[in-house]
């Protein structure tokens, strides 16, 4: 009995022995229960040491790149009534450098646990920086003078205001210093990940990925280790014994030396070189399973960490469409709060051309461009797919016709089929016409009326009431016949336009005039497109779905402003039965 404690003694006092791999914390790597459940370690690094590891390590980098550049990359654009404000905000989002700044944001976001800011210096109206930044930003913005990343520990401090009463407006809220000085949120963009008010500070990917890293260090430096040693030659000599331990040493690098220079040996009747060759097996899937730990701790795919999908990919690659989600549900969450921050600053610069059209208001849209497509070969074999449904759908009378496909497909909803007929289109004019233009025979005009007249009721049915896109030619053409001259087309006088319409129904916005007949938050984010009615007259239209719809309607027409007064556009829009609103 007495030596079976001692064994155990000695056993235990082996396994507590340290090696470097063990931690007292969750007690890996010591002699503790491996039943019991693990304890988490609550291991705070620092900043300096949380950035050397993302510098120093190249898979780490990866993890902490991939969706800083993803969330990034694509960018953005704002939907309008008018596509050109769009090209003014990316002109200045540009002269701002607010791609890297964001991309930085985000970056630094997943290294420190306090997150990242950027802090946002104006020009003030009295043409001079403001130096009391603990009061709300002025709403007098001559111009954002600069927008400075903070990316360094130390640049700023974060910490929740001390109320823990959720009852209080300041629940939940924080403040900022910049080098001592308190700094009021308005002036600063900060992004942290999982902001625990409690702690002061959020979670650091780089802390949560530390310990698969190491794995994974240590791992390639075993199987590096492993990899010297798969062959090993073996020299046999009976002076090799006689010798002294540096005279060994001495010989055996000549030895080697030789061996890797020559390919032809003479050797000696006594003496004798061999090669002893090894095989490791399971290395592969030690490395899988640490890759595997690397990507779940990151929320990355494999194949993102290794960069092999660059957004064009199959139905099958179901783990990057879900990490591609991911990143559009953080941008929508996260990074559209911090963007609609800035344009809010830049639309109330005064010297920026966006304030001159909007003066500080207008209502926009933020739709971030798509993060991967169908590859081509994919997408051709979903349209054949789809092809063979839809033919299925009308043999056996699910749908009528080709027409209810068409209206069904969102592809097909947004080509308009009569855009290009312009062989019969008139000039946008506000004159009579002669009545010379006209039959001279009352039964032809009778007749052609009649016709005119079904033809017209059933073209403006369908562009009020479904909101589809038609041939506005033929719809002209229609009221002309009918009415012998164009009376709808009559500008009003300023104000009756005023009595009926109110102000600022139609404006003229860069080269266009813009005539909106429904407000852009009735329709989805992200379906509007811009469409070509008529090339020769100089009108389109922004079309889009409305809310809980799933065909599409005309939200604004747009008019070449050369070839269009505001009256003369509004006539004609409100001519088609349409209210300018």
């Amino acid at each position: 009995m007495g030596k079976i404690s001692m064994a155990i003694d000695a056993l235990r006092g082996r396994i507590s022995e340290s090696d470097g791999y063990s931690d007292t914390i969750t007690g890996r790597g010591l002699g503790n229960d491996r039943a019991g459940r693990p304890q988490g370690s609550g291991i705070r690094r620092s900043d300096e040491a949380l950035l050397n590891l993302y510098k120093s390590n190249g898979g780490m980098q990866r993890v902490v790149n991939a969706p800083a550049d993803d969330a990034t990359r694509k960018g953005f654009r704002i939907i309008t009534d008018d596509p050109t404000d769009n090209d003014e905000l990316q002109k200045r989002w540009k002269e701002l450098d607010l791609q890297a700044k964001f991309r930085d944001l985000v970056k630094f976001m997943q290294i420190y646990p306090q997150g990242a800011a950027a802090f946002i210096g104006l020009l003030s109206g009295d043409m001079t920086r403001q130096r009391d930044f603990s009061k709300p930003m002025p709403p007098d913005i001559l111009a954002i003078d600069f927008v400075n990343s903070m990316n360094h520990p130390g640049d700023f401090t974060v910490q929740s205001i001390p109320v823990s009463d959720p009852t209080m407006r300041e629940f939940g809220q924080v403040f900022f210093r910049i080098m001592g000085m308190a700094v009021h949120s308005s002036w600063v963009i900060w992004l942290a990940h999982e902001w625990d008010r409690k702690d002061n500070e959020g979670i650091s990917r780089v802390n949560s990925v530390y310990d698969a890293m190491v794995a994974q260090d240590s791992a390639l430096w075993s199987v590096s280790t492993m990899v010297q040693q798969l062959s090993m030659m073996i020299y046999t000599s009976t002076e090799f014994t006689k010798m002294s331990p540096e005279k060994k040493q001495l010989f055996g690098a000549k030895v080697r030396n030789y061996s890797e220079t020559n390919s032809f040996w003479g050797i000696k009747e006594n003496e004798k070189v061999d090669r002893l060759n090894y095989q490791f097996t399971g290395l592969k899937d030690i490395l899988d399973f640490i890759f595997q730990n690397i990507s779940l701790y990151s929320q990355i795919p494999q194949n993102i960490l290794i960069g092999r999908a660059q957004g064009i990919l199959t139905a099958a690659e179901e783990d990057t469409i879900n990490y591609y989600s991911f990143i559009g549900q953080f941008q929508k969450s996260k990074l559209e709060r911090l963007y609609r921050q800035m344009i809010n600053l830049i639309l109330l610069e005064r010297r920026g051309e966006l304030y001159r059209r909007h003066k500080g208001k207008l209502e926009y849209e933020i739709e971030f461009e798509p993060l991967w497509e169908l590859s081509p070969s994919f997408k051709a074999e979903l349209g054949k797919l789809n092809a063979e449904r839809d033919l299925a759908d009308v043999q056996s009378g699910k749908v009528s016709d080709s027409a209810e496909l068409r209206a069904r497909d969102d592809y097909y909803s947004m080509v308009d089929q009569n855009a290009e007929k312009e062989d019969e289109e008139i000039e946008p004019k506000t004159n009579r016409e002669s009545s010379s233009t006209q039959s001279s025979n009352p039964k032809d005009k009778k007749a052609t009326n009649d016709v005119v007249i079904s033809e017209e009721s059933m073209l403006l049915n369908s562009a009020t009431s479904d909101g589809d896109v038609v041939g506005l030619d033929e719809i002209e053409n229609a009221i002309r016949r009918s009415q012998g001259e164009w009376d709808m087309l009559i500008p009003l006088d300023a104000k009756e336009e005023k009595k009926l319409y109110g102000n600022d129904v139609i404006e003229t916005t860069g080269s266009q005039v813009r005539v909106r007949i429904a407000s852009p938050g009735n329709f989805e984010s992200g379906s509007f497109r811009t469409i070509t009615i008529s090339k020769k007259k100089g009108i389109s239209a922004v079309i889009g779905r409305p809310k809980g719809q799933t065909g599409t309607k005309i939200q604004s027409y747009r008019f070449d402003k050369k070839k269009w007064s505001e009256k003369e556009a509004g006539a004609w829009v409100r001519s088609k039965g349409f209210k300018p609103v």
